[in-house]
């Protein structure tokens, strides 16, 4: 449901739905929620502070299409803390992007939904 009312309320943007892996934030004990310990190094420095609006810390819309691969393109420059790093445990599980197929798209009316395995996003 948390999905839907995301896509309600911004309609026809792309979102993105994270399967946080929470020991990908408390890798070091005496600093939980934090990658590698490291104050900033947590999710709104992986999506919000990256153009996106938050849902609950899980879902997370964009402007368009553009914009999730400006973020993308980013990752290696700005927060390449968040890339999956051997012998820690991955930030996320796994990432879907979702986008609506709209009567633009298709010349009909539909609510349909397009659904995509986004998880190598922190594999680069």
């Amino acid at each position: 449901t948390l999905v839907l009312k995301a896509l309600k309320k911004d309609q026809d943007m792309p979102v993105l739905v994270f399967e946080w892996n929470e020991a990908g934030f408390n890798d070091v004990p005496t600093v939980p929620g934090l990658r590698n310990g490291i104050a900033g190094q947590n999710r709104v420095a992986i999506i919000t502070k990256n153009g996106a609006t938050s849902y609950s810390n899980i879902i997370f819309t964009f402007p368009n299409g553009n914009a999730i691969g400006a973020w993308v393109g980013q990752i290696r420059v700005n927060i390449s803390w968040a890339i999956n790093q051997p012998g820690i445990p991955n930030v996320c599980t796994s990432v879907t992007r979702i986008n609506r197929i709209t009567e633009r798209d298709t010349g009909t009316p539909s609510t349909a939904l397009d659904l995509e395995n986004f998880s190598t996003v922190f594999n680069r």
